[in-house]
């Protein structure tokens, strides 16, 4: 074989390994043991309908994942990196408050409610507690809002 057909066959593997190697990242534990991936796969999109469709801002987005400014502009870069397993869980807890205030609220009425201080959460703000991992109480907060129980 010449070389440029050994070089022609192994550019689709290097492709398929760069697009694998986010993929086996995020499956790693910080000791190097390897688990199944509980996250969404296309965190992108998710992170694409609050900043566009929700109107969250690099700083909402931060707040609620804990990441810093920079950071969240590297997701929403031209060529975006992906974000560490432990942002991707508060994204995607993030969008799953959002479609459900996504009835009730304007997009501009949903960042308002993830800011303003929550009687449901004992005076703390919906980002706050969502960035501390308390999804379900959040959640709760929400359905009672979308059903009318909080006025």
């Amino acid at each position: 074989m010449d070389r440029q057909h050994m070089r022609g066959a192994s550019a689709p593997l290097r492709q398929l390994k760069e697009a694998l190697r986010p993929m086996a990242a995020a499956t790693r534990h910080r000791n190097g043991a390897s688990r199944a991936p509980e996250v969404t796969l296309d965190i992108g999109q998710s992170v694409r309908y609050l900043r566009r469709h929700v109107g969250l801002t690099e700083v909402d987005l931060a707040d609620g994942t804990g990441a810093s400014t920079r950071t969240v502009r590297r997701w929403t870069a031209p060529r975006p990196t992906h974000p560490q397993t432990r942002y991707v869980r508060h994204i995607d807890d993030l969008k799953a408050i959002a479609q459900e205030l996504e009835d009730s609220l304007t997009p501009k009425g949903t960042r308002q409610w993830l800011r303003a201080r929550n009687r449901n959460l004992n005076g703390a703000r919906p980002i706050d507690a969502l960035r501390a991992g308390d999804f379900d109480r959040v959640k709760q907060a929400a359905q009672a809002l979308s059903e009318g129980y909080f006025v």
